[in-house]
């Protein structure tokens, strides 16, 4: 439950409004809080490490000793428990990067709740796993960093409600693609391809037709009628 008071982004104090109503951030205030957050993610990577150091020399001392109290030590898992994951100020203020996305996150429409329940990404995870896959700094699992190796023909397809791919980051992740036949597109949709308005195709639909129409074209292929 502890917190920075002047990096809470849930607070009205730095901006942030009453639900439904959009919060409203200072440039300030995001600098300050994105700043506190990669800190903060440099912090959990030290932590990883440690834990990994720690098996590597119980590992190291079993191959020493074959002592089954080293192999204990060298097996025993390490869980880290990440609090507070459902934090981005996007989800709660719809003029940053703004888009056809309603209010709320992946995980519901209230993210200052949200954020201290269990729900969230990575919330727990073994030091490989925070540092292979939840690690902005560490991981390698970076779009950006690796569409520059995708070469084939690409279609990239952009939902323009997407509460966690944002304009920005499409925008980002198309132009890092290394593929000379290069196509783009916006479908309205949600991030899990549901409809962004009540009665409208869903967006997993709207993709499809898309995908076909540019399969079509390329391969000689009949869309369906």
């Amino acid at each position: 439950m502890s917190v920075v008071p002047e990096l809470d982004p849930f607070s009205p104090a730095n901006g942030f409004a009453e639900p439904s109503a959009s919060s409203a951030y200072t440039a300030e205030f995001l600098a300050r809080y994105r700043a506190a957050q990669r800190d903060r993610v440099a912090r959990i990577d030290a932590v990883a490490r440690e834990h990994l150091a720690r098996t590597a020399q119980a590992r190291a001392a079993f191959g020493d000793t074959g002592r089954a109290a080293d192999r204990r030590r060298s097996l025993a898992p390490r869980i880290i428990t990440v609090f507070r994951t459902d934090a981005d100020p996007r989800t709660v203020d719809l003029s940053l990067d703004p888009s056809e996305r309603p209010y709320g996150s992946l995980f519901g429409r209230r993210p200052d709740l949200i954020n201290y329940g269990l729900t969230g990404f990575g919330r727990l995870a073994t030091p490989e796993a925070w540092l292979s896959t939840w690690s902005g700094i560490s991981s390698n699992a970076d779009f950006a960093r690796c569409a520059p190796g995708v070469t084939v023909p690409t279609l990239f397809i952009e939902l323009t409600g997407d509460q966690a791919a944002f304009p920005a980051d499409s925008r980002r992740m198309a132009g890092a693609l290394g593929a000379a036949d290069l196509t783009t597109a916006t479908v309205r949709g949600l991030h899990f391809g549901g409809p962004i308005g009540h009665g409208e195709p869903a967006g997993n639909e709207l993709a499809a037709t898309e995908i076909i129409a540019w399969l079509a074209k390329r391969y000689e292929l009949t869309p369906p009628a």
